[in-house]
């Protein structure tokens, strides 16, 4: 196993160099830049900035420097030297550096990241635990009452809750709850009644998928000859259910949590701006629209390494569940 991870973790490393080279030169293309928004400052300033910053420098020039350690001055071919005096804006992401924000004035791209961190782990932790309650427990119950009305009743919520994007039931339940009957606050992040309009925004179409998938597993295991033989043997359902269907069957769903977990800590984008949580996700959809290169890079950079590593150990808890994975 110890192998296995050492493969997987060296495997990474190309990938995120990918991510992020493609993550750069995307934004670079983008229109605009980011002392073009909001308060234009004068070209003086600007142009002070830009070269503070490196945005005059070649482009190929700005991706070393977001990448770092690497280091130029004008008398090596005449490039100009980082920062106009010689010295470096930020020192790179091979050293753990993300660099400042270009929108959020004296504060750094790790700094931003540490604060709506939280606050998305938050939110998504919650919607993970919803997800899973609301996704198994009806996946659970249409698998064991198959072709009743539990099953038809179960599946089509799910599939309501699949066809539904997020940007659509958010505002919904917003003028549902709290424009029309007034139970819920419709914004914010200011105690436990605010939590949970954005909760169930953000869990609902993974609760949906949750349920089909526990739904599709379970229906595989149940037919399988072992659990036949062990009904044949007199064994009661629950043990059955218990120490024989839902270790296989809750494989499908398993391999569905990985991606689905990296993407509900990190933060939903669209649920953070409708109901005002300040998580990561709104400070990174701010980056995108003001060009803030550095914070939408270091964004992205998290979000994959998070991702990567979540699927990591869901590759390794399969080993766990199913006897027939290996690691060779």
């Amino acid at each position: 196993m110890v192998r296995f991870m050492i493969r997987r973790l060296l495997a990474a490393i190309p990938v995120l160099w990918i991510i992020v080279t493609a993550t750069f030169f995307l934004m670079r293309l983008a229109p605009g830049g980011p002392f073009d928004k909001e308060r234009r400052v004068s070209p003086e300033v600007e142009a002070n900035l830009r070269t503070k910053y490196c945005l005059d420098c070649p482009l190929w020039q700005q991706y070393l420097t977001y990448l770092g350690p690497l280091n130029l001055n004008p008398g090596q071919g005449g490039v100009k030297a980082f920062g106009g005096d010689g010295s470096r804006p930020w020192s790179g992401i091979l050293t753990g550096d993300f660099g400042p924000s270009f929108k959020y004035a004296n504060r750094s791209v790790g700094s931003i990241i540490a604060e709506g961190f939280p606050v998305s782990i938050h939110l998504g932790g919650m919607a993970l635990l919803f997800a899973i309650i609301m996704g198994m427990v009806p996946g659970l119950v249409a698998a064991l009452r198959q072709n009743t009305a539990w099953d038809y009743g179960s599946m089509s919520a799910a599939m309501l809750g699949v066809s539904i994007p997020n940007f659509v039931l958010g505002p919904l339940l917003v003028l549902v709850f709290s424009l029309t009957l007034y139970w819920l606050p419709p914004a914010r992040w200011d105690g436990p009644r605010y939590w949970i309009l954005p909760t169930i925004t953000l869990g609902a179409i993974y609760a949906a998928y949750i349920a089909r998938l526990t739904r599709g597993g379970m229906l595989e295991v149940v037919r399988q000859d072992f659990v036949r033989t062990a009904r044949a043997k007199g064994l009661p359902e629950s043990l059955i259910l218990w120490r024989h269907t839902l270790r296989g069957g809750l494989l499908p769903v398993i391999s569905f949590l990985g991606p689905a977990t990296a993407r509900l800590l990190t933060g939903s984008i669209v649920v953070e701006k409708i109901f005002l949580v300040p998580g990561l996700g709104r400070y990174f959809i701010d980056g995108a629209i003001n060009r803030d290169y550095t914070l939408v890079l270091g964004v992205v950079l998290f979000y994959s390494s998070m991702l990567i590593m979540l699927n990591l150990v869901v590759d390794i808890l399969y080993g766990f569940l199913d006897p027939r994975v290996t690691y060779d």
